[in-house]
């Protein structure tokens, strides 16, 4: 199995990228991420091929993206609320 490293990613990618990697291999495929020592500057990445590994950090991006949006969506709601709050004082 072909392991690849990720140069100057930590814990939060690794979190976010191994259940999409479970998601894009096969059931019976073998997938990790893992910082081997605290002061290394990479992440260990095994996976079945580059392609399922490509395809799981695609679904990690679409998901920050989503999620950047509802906050952005949130945001812009609270400050409407906010100034309606204000014209009616």
């Amino acid at each position: 199995m072909p392991t690849f490293y990720l140069r100057d990613e930590r814990h939060t990618l690794a979190s976010a990228l191994r259940p999409e990697l479970e998601r894009a291999a096969g059931p019976d495929d073998f997938v990790a991420c893992t910082l081997v020592h605290p002061l290394d500057g990479h992440l260990e990445v095994e996976a079945p091929s580059a392609a399922a590994v490509r395809t799981a950090l695609l679904a990690v991006k679409a998901r920050i993206a989503h999620a950047r949006q509802e906050l952005q969506e949130q945001q812009r709601e609270e400050q409407q609320q906010q100034q309606g709050q204000r014209e009616t004082a």
